[in-house]
């Protein structure tokens, strides 16, 4: 009787806790279909874990077997009740330990991210390094190269303007020598035509010694100061009587004859050297055939001329 009137007590009551374990049924239907899609979209959770899928597994078929038990009496519902509390504490431990590990699984991401991204932005600041010391040695040799270049451009400079110097200072050079030439030319013209008015010539060979003045022919008196072998060339003078006039040689070679004019027939006489030692001269004085008188000298070229 008494558990009639208890039964007949909880009765009215039995419908809301129905109700009330339906919907219970229903959130952690719901929790756990939303945990497990959250979970289904972290592979690598899941690889981590598969312990939590096991227990989710149990706990869904603990409470179909507590739904089956419900359903087929209503005595049960305080040990169903315990049950789902049991349960309910199970899902938030549950779900606090994955929220845990999905924190140190991300956690973890983010350190070898981290560590990762480290290594490579070392690589990166290495292989730039790199680069930049590679370019401040290409620079460090192009610099280089534009001070060979311009100091190049310099000698060049420098040695063209020498050699245009050198050409102009040749070309005065040469054209000295083609007036002097022109010079001997015109007094060898000159004297042709004097020797061409006369043919008796006589010829009076000597050999002066180095600083002795000698008489190489009658008023004509020689004197060498200095002789060069391998250039064949003299320095000395002429001196010339009555009128005691000189001539002075300066650097003249061999077959230059010296011409001057005495005496009152206007024939010229002229003074060749024909071989120079280290210490003398030798050669020949032409002078007319006739007797000249020597009592006054005719100007002639300069010396050395």
């Amino acid at each position: 009787m008494h558990q009639d009137r208890r039964w007949e007590e909880e009765q009215p009551r039995s419908p809301w806790r129905w109700v009330a374990g339906v919907v219970l049924l229903g959130a952690l239907g719901i929790g756990g279909f939303y945990g497990y899609r959250a979970l289904q979209s972290h592979d690598g959770l899941l690889a981590e874990l598969p312990g939590m899928r096991q227990t989710l597994d149990a706990a869904a078929r603990r409470v179909g077997a507590l739904e089956e038990k419900l359903l087929a009496s209503s005595e049960q519902w305080s040990s169903l009740a315990a049950a789902v509390g049991e349960l309910k504490g199970n899902l938030r431990a549950s779900t606090a330990m994955l929220r845990r590990q999905n924190d140190r699984i991300g956690e973890d991401t983010r350190r070898r991210l981290r560590e990762e991204m480290g290594l490579q932005t070392k690589a990166l600041q290495a292989r730039l390094k790199d680069l930049e010391a590679q370019v401040a040695s290409e620079q460090a040799r192009v610099s280089q190269l534009e001070q060979t270049v311009a100091s190049a451009r310099r000698q060049t400079s420098q040695e063209v303007a020498r050699l245009e110097q050198d050409r102009v200072g040749d070309r005065a050079h040469l054209s000295a020598q083609v007036n002097r030439l022109d010079r001997q030319m015109e007094g060898g013209r000159s004297d042709l035509a004097a020797f061409a008015r006369t043919f008796d010539r006589r010829r009076i060979d000597f050999e002066a010694g180095l600083n002795h003045a000698k008489e190489v022919a009658p008023g004509v008196n020689l004197t060498v100061t200095h002789t060069d072998i391998g250039r064949q060339r003299y320095n000395g003078w002429v001196f010339l009587m009555p009128d005691r006039r000189t001539l002075w040689i300066q650097g003249r070679g061999l077959q230059q004859p010296l011409a001057f004019y005495s005496g009152d027939d206007g024939k010229p006489r002229e003074v060749v050297i024909t071989r120079v030692t280290k210490y003398s001269v030798i050669g020949h004085v032409n002078m007319p055939a006739a007797p000249a008188s020597v009592a006054r000298v005719k100007p002639g070229p300069a010396p050395g001329s």
